[in-house]
């Protein structure tokens, strides 16, 4: 495991090209890395970082604002079939459309976040969900302001694995959209919320889930958890 969260200028390419990325495959047995954060980190960099480290099952990209969709194809193409877990929220310079075919090679993705990414759309969750769709336990949808109720449509009938979501602020997602969840995606346990105004019993389409929680995050921070009548939350 190595984490460089939030290293911003530090992990610069040059610098990966003197210490970690010296030689292809001379980090065999790196398995999770995390560079969230590392707004510095070109994809050139990355392709040099993915050939040092073949064996990558979790990589987190989260805010990683000059990647572009170079380093999805460059981890599709060398790491697609053991990528485990690949976080993409908040990056910028990644358009979702152009990064969607990419996802045919991802076989056994089980965690995605690409939370943030104001190109994603249902056309692109359409797309991924069908190609990997089957394996995904763990999908952030987060403050993907395009994202309406289709897409939870074709989660509800494919992801039959999914376990956590986190849909929080989208706008244009009604009571329907929660009835789909519920009538396909059976093993869901956590279901996060955020700034969605519901008009229905959010309990009643959520009876048949397997939920110990619902997640709220409310004013000023906190986060609680609660099994609440209804879904509807105003920030103060």
């Amino acid at each position: 495991v190595l984490q460089l969260d939030l290293c911003g200028q530090c992990v610069l390419d040059y610098v990966f090209g003197k210490t970690l990325t010296r030689s292809s495959n001379c980090l065999p047995g790196l398995g999770i890395i995390s560079l969230r954060g590392a707004c510095r980190l070109t994809d050139t960099g990355l392709k040099a970082l993915v050939a040092s480290a073949p064996s990558l099952q979790s990589i987190n990209l989260g805010k990683c604002s000059l990647l572009t969709q170079t380093s999805i194809y460059t981890l599709a193409d060398s790491l697609g079939s053991i990528l485990r877990e690949l976080y993409l929220d908040y990056c910028p310079s990644v358009d979702a459309m152009n990064i969607a075919p990419a996802f045919k090679k991802f076989g056994h993705l089980q965690l995605l976040s690409v939370a943030g990414i104001e190109t994603v759309c249902d056309e692109f969750v359409s797309d991924i969900i069908t190609a990997c769709g089957s394996s995904i336990k763990e999908l952030d949808l987060a403050d993907c302001p395009k994202l309406t109720n289709y897409s939870m449509k074709v989660i509800g009938n494919t992801c039959s694995e999914l376990c956590s979501l986190n849909i929080s602020n989208l706008h244009r997602l009604t009571d329907m959209g929660i009835q789909y969840l519920a009538n396909g995606c059976r093993s869901i346990q956590t279901l996060k919320l955020c700034r969605n105004k519901f008009r229905g019993n959010i309990m009643e389409f959520c009876c048949h889930l397997v939920l110990p929680s619902i997640i709220f995050y409310q004013a000023y921070g906190e986060i609680s958890e609660y099994l609440l009548p209804c879904a509807e939350l105003v920030d103060d």
